[in-house]
Order: C-alpha cells, then sequence, then structure tokens
C-alpha cells in the first residue's frame, strides 16, 4: 500500500498535469479550477510493521468501516495566461550556449531561488518540490531548454514532456513572491548563471519537503 505522502504527491502531480492542458471550451469559454480536494481512506499499520515506531498511516486499497479518512484540501494560486515572448524582455534570449558562472557555494542558486520560491520554509518548499518534480523526468539538455524557454511558446516539434515541465515551472514560479511576471523572468535568467543541477540541488538540500518541515515542528519541544 502507498504511504499518505506517497499519494498525495503522487495524485498532486497527476492534478497539476491534467490541469495544464488548459483546454478551450467551446466558443472560445474557459473554465478553471479555484481549488482540489483530496479524499483518502487509512489505515494505521501496527508498529511492528512500521518498523518498532510509531504505526506508519497507509492508504488503504479496500476500505472498510473501520478505516479511518483523511481529506486534503489545495487552493490553487493564480494561473497566468502565457505570454507572448516578445514582451518578456526587451533584452536579447538567453542562449543555451552562454557561459555559466561558477557557483561554488551555491550562493547564487540560493540567492535566486529564494525570489522565486519564498524564503525556505513549509509553505514555500511546495513550490521547490514541484520544480524538482517537473524536471526529474528530464535529461540535462531537455531541463535547460525548459527553463531557458519560460515565457516562450511551444516550439514546433518540441517534446511534449519539455513543454509541460515548462508549463509547471512557469506557473509555480508565478505564485512566488516575485509575481506573474517577474518570477518566470527570474528563473530564465537564474537557469542562464547556474547549472540546472545546482538548482535542482538547493531545492532540494534548502527547501526540502513539507514532510520533512512538518516533522521537524513536531520534533520540537
Amino acid at each position: 500500500m502507498l504511504t499518505v505522502e506517497q499519494a498525495v504527491r503522487a495524485l498532486r502531480r497527476e492534478i497539476l498535469t491534467a490541469l495544464a492542458e488548459d483546454a478551450t471550451l467551446p466558443l472560445g469559454a474557459t473554465f478553471s479550477a479555484e481549488r482540489v480536494t483530496l479524499s483518502l481512506a487509512v489505515r494505521i499499520d501496527p508498529p511492528r510493521v512500521a518498523g518498532g515506531g510509531p504505526g506508519a498511516l497507509q492508504v488503504a486499497e479496500d476500505p472498510g468501516p473501520s478505516d479511518h479518512r483523511v481529506t486534503v484540501e489545495f487552493r490553487l494560486g493564480e494561473i497566468p495566461l502565457p505570454v507572448p515572448a516578445t514582451t518578456v524582455s526587451s533584452a536579447p534570449a538567453p542562449s543555451a550556449d552562454r557561459p555559466i558562472t561558477a557557483d561554488h557555494d551555491g550562493s547564487i542558486a540560493s540567492t535566486g531561488l529564494a525570489q522565486i520560491f519564498g524564503a525556505p520554509g513549509f509553505d514555500s518548499s511546495a513550490r521547490a518540490t514541484v520544480f524538482r518534480e517537473a524536471l526529474e523526468e528530464l535529461d540535462a539538455a531537455q531541463q535547460r531548454q525548459a527553463l531557458l524557454g519560460l515565457g516562450d511558446p511551444p516550439s514546433a516539434g518540441e517534446d511534449p514532456t519539455v513543454i509541460r515541465a515548462r508549463h509547471l515551472i512557469r506557473r509555480l514560479a508565478a505564485s512566488g513572491p516575485a509575481g506573474s511576471t517577474n518570477g518566470p523572468r527570474l528563473l530564465r535568467e537564474l537557469a542562464t548563471r547556474c547549472p540546472v543541477e545546482d538548482l535542482v540541488a538547493q531545492a532540494a538540500n534548502q527547501w526540502r519537503t513539507q514532510s520533512e518541515w512538518a516533522a521537524d515542528a513536531a520534533g520540537r519541544p
């Protein structure tokens, strides 16, 4: 059985992918989700199954009357409309061949990501998690392609996985403290200065996951 954390992470990824389609209805009408509510039947494994610690919370595959139910509600942030490439910046578009700045101590990546995600903490870690998960299915060249193309329309014949990753990352960057216009622009510029693997590493090390922040809070006296 899946743990509750695994189930929520997988469902969130599937929901974000579905919402990224932005399908247009007849006569040009559109709709967008305001919130997503998940309801899971769960059961607590006894300590002997969970390795001697507190019982592990598992999603029940065949829910029964004795199982508990957990409801999680996500509030969706503003979903920005695609910005034409000509209005993103008056400067030349970043080039994939542009030299990358050495960032030996990670300070450039950490400072830049803080402007986009927010300071490391429970709330901002959700943006960092989506950032990492959106890039994890891509190879290094595709990751850089996705970030350098933020704000641009998809290219003819572009890999759908790159388009989907770019769409998710643009949304999370637009929902952060930098705002719907500056967030994607700052992340695009940051990708020209730092290797993508450094950005992903900083997102994992500094922002971690909401479960890790929650565990730290629960362990405090």
